[in-house]
């Protein structure tokens, strides 16, 4: 990745007199910053939480601001809004502008057997151009209603590991690159992004699930929580799933999220998102869709508008 520092003071070392604040959402972007920048790190604060960095940045013990901005996060640029209040205290800026930035997934599929099979990396075309409108007000009403539900859901959830969200909307209402945003714009970052694709390779066949069956489906949900571990897990239009998959999903859901996990399981320490675009209510009552992996799911739902509601 490459880096344009911008750096509005002579002095190139810091001494007793001050100290700097460094700011990035991620650890990686902490280190980067803390390899180039020109500072000793025992007069460096370095932060990840944008909340604590602010309340810190308030305190007034900081001369410094190093601040990591990119064109989808904006966090950095209200920390300088915030110093720039505070200019009697905050004497120099050190500035980082990420110029580029990818928002990848780890992609996975079911196939004809009813596992899921690992794709490879991915990038959602709609992820960059909605991640840009995010990081700045929009005229789009259906925009500032999806951002007003996405954050509402942030805020609910708090990022406490080892949640569920369900997302509801329409097909084409961004449910995908939401769960992306979701990630990106979370501790989470560091770690991967799963995408979990429900829909069947085979979508005429019908898998039999026999107790190995059974028992190799467990086992390849358990491989993916592993890889997702600390990161996101998203399952795409869930309700693709076979009911033998659902069910065994909501057992897998309920060992890995629980606060204590049984014996010999480990509890996943990331968040899960699911979706769909259909009424999964109904699907419940025509027993189409597990009524177990539905109460575990929708503990926490975000609806999606549709796209008719952006004028």
């Amino acid at each position: 990745m490459e880096e344009i520092f911008k750096i509005s003071t002579n002095e190139g070392c810091a001494s007793d007199s001050w100290r700097a604040l460094l700011f990035s959402p991620t650890r990686d972007g902490v280190d980067l910053l803390l390899h180039h920048l020109p500072f000793k790190t025992e007069y460096v604060d370095p932060f990840t939480d944008e909340q604590e960095a602010m309340e810190a940045l308030l305190s007034g013990k900081y001369r410094v601001l190093i601040a990591d901005i990119t064109m989808y996060d904006t966090v950095g640029k209200e920390l300088i809004q915030i110093a720039s209040a505070n200019h009697d205290k905050i004497k120099a800026f050190c500035v980082a502008h990420s110029r580029y930035s990818t928002v990848s997934a780890d992609s996975w599929k079911v196939g004809k057997n009813g596992f899921f099979y690992h794709i490879g990396s991915e990038q959602d075309a709609f992820s960059v151009p909605l991640m840009s409108l995010f990081s700045h007000d929009s005229s789009l009403k259906w925009v500032g209603n999806v951002k007003s539900e996405f954050m509402s859901m942030r805020k609910e959830i708090n990022g406490t590991p080892g949640e569920v969200v369900l997302i509801k909307g329409a097909p084409g209402t961004g449910k995908y690159c939401l769960s992306q945003l979701a990630h990106s714009k979370s501790s989470r970052s560091a770690y991967r992004f799963l995408f979990a694709n429900c829909n069947s390779d085979d979508e005429d066949g019908h898998v039999i699930w026999g107790k190995a069956e059974k028992d190799s489906f467990r086992n390849n949900l358990k491989s993916m929580f592993s890889e997702a571990e600390k990161g996101t897990l998203y399952f795409h239009e869930i309700d693709k799933l076979d009911y033998e998959a659902q069910e065994i999903l909501a057992d897998v859901l309920l060992s890995s999220l629980a606060t204590r996990a049984p014996k010999g399981e480990r509890r996943f320490n990331g968040l899960v998102i699911c979706s769909t675009s259909s009424v999964l209510e109904n699907r419940v009552a025509d027993k189409t869709f597990s009524e177990n992996l539905y109460k575990i799911i929708t503990r926490h739902v975000m609806n999606i508008p549709g796209k008719g509601a952006c004028v």
